[in-house]
């Protein structure tokens, strides 16, 4: 490696940067310095996709790369699923006894139920009210991704000849993905359920290359270009900062994210 290079790290805007092994701790600290615009430009747009949650009715959260805005309903335990145009947040009912007036007429919608009125209210969630709606979140992505995730990977193992013995979902904190080559074992980022569904195909084809090539070797990035050729624009480190991206893709789903 003859030069460094600069990421901004989804979903916490983490820095990571590459250089070779002989430049000083000082040279590498002013290369940091020299593109902090570039830095915070890149933190800003993460943000917009990554907030910080508190889980009230409205509230807009990511599925595929398109906002749905979040709505309470009551169900026996914390729970989470998409509807046509919303996501739904199932809260116990020992929740609604914390607020007031809870008794509001209520409607079916499928097979569970929801008190409309209560989703006009502000509710403050505790700490651990706020690891519950996570965790009943997390959950909804996982049977999302799960779900993406076989179809995906049966149509690139066949298109690249090469089969994982196992994919495991999990979040990371630096990589959307990960291929064990002696295990045949592929890791997947859970938070690609967040973005464009082809974010997905990209990873896997990458990981899958692995199996080929084991190394990110120049016969490696060759058969990226091969089998996915706009795998530049698609590699979610670049997507996520990319602003004219998300912004067109937001307004023409009927929302703009200030």
């Amino acid at each position: 490696m003859r030069n460094m290079y600069l990421r901004v790290l989804p979903p916490t805007g983490a820095v990571q940067v590459s250089a070779p092994y002989f430049l000083s701790r000082r040279r590498i600290e002013k290369f940091v310095a020299e593109n902090i615009a570039q830095i915070s430009r890149q933190r800003r747009q993460i943000q917009k996709i990554y907030p910080n949650f508190h889980y009230q009715p409205g509230e807009l959260h990511y599925l595929w790369g398109d906002l749905y805005p979040l709505r309470w309903g009551k169900a026996k335990s914390w729970s989470a699923e998409k509807t046509a145009k919303e996501i739904m947040l199932f809260l116990p009912a020992s929740f609604y006894r914390e607020v007031a007036h809870y008794e509001a007429a209520h409607r079916e919608i499928a097979h569970y139920e929801i008190a409309p009125e209560l989703n006009s209210l502000i509710y403050e969630f505790s700490s651990a009210e706020k690891k519950c709606c996570a965790r009943a979140l997390e959950n909804f992505y996982r049977r999302e991704l799960k779900v993406a995730l076989a179809q995906v990977a049966e149509k690139y193992e066949t298109l690249l000849g090469e089969k994982a013995s196992e994919y495991r979902i999990r979040r990371m904190r630096t990589r959307w993905g990960s291929c064990n080559v002696d295990k045949r074992r592929i890791w997947i980022n859970l938070q690609l359920a967040q973005l464009p569904p082809v974010c997905l195909e990209y990873v896997v084809i990458r990981e899958l290359l692995h199996l080929k090539e084991a190394k990110h070797s120049p016969r490696f990035y060759a058969l990226l270009e091969q089998y996915c050729p706009d795998w530049k624009q698609w590699d979610p480190n670049n997507l996520v900062t990319r602003s004219d991206f998300w912004e067109e893709r937001n307004k023409n789903n009927g929302f703009e994210r200030a």
